[in-house]
């Protein structure tokens, strides 16, 4: 799921929804390599998702505690909520393929 339109952007996926409607999905977000910077100096970054399930998400991400980026901690969703409308867990981590 690669998009060339991202060469040069780190791709992160947030934690799948299984909630009914909109059923099971999960969304993609691409950070630059400033964003990247700003995370491993413990900074929070806004980034808005991919479509999927007829949607996107505005996000704010941290690094997680104790992570090495790999994971990313959803501090707030679509506007400041602590959740998102459709149950993703808090938790995004890198997409390799």
């Amino acid at each position: 799921m690669f998009q060339e339109n991202h060469l040069n952007e780190t791709d992160y996926v947030l934690r799948t929804s299984f909630e009914q409607p909109p059923g099971v999905h999960f969304h993609h977000f691409y950070l630059t390599h400033d964003q990247m910077v700003t995370l491993e100096k413990r900074g929070t970054v806004a980034v808005t998702t991919t479509v999927d399930a007829g949607h996107s998400h505005d996000l704010v991400v941290r690094r997680a505690h104790g992570s090495n980026l790999l994971w990313l901690e959803v501090i707030t969703c679509d506007g400041g909520h602590k959740d998102c409308w459709d149950k993703h867990t808090h938790g995004a981590h890198l997409f390799w393929s």
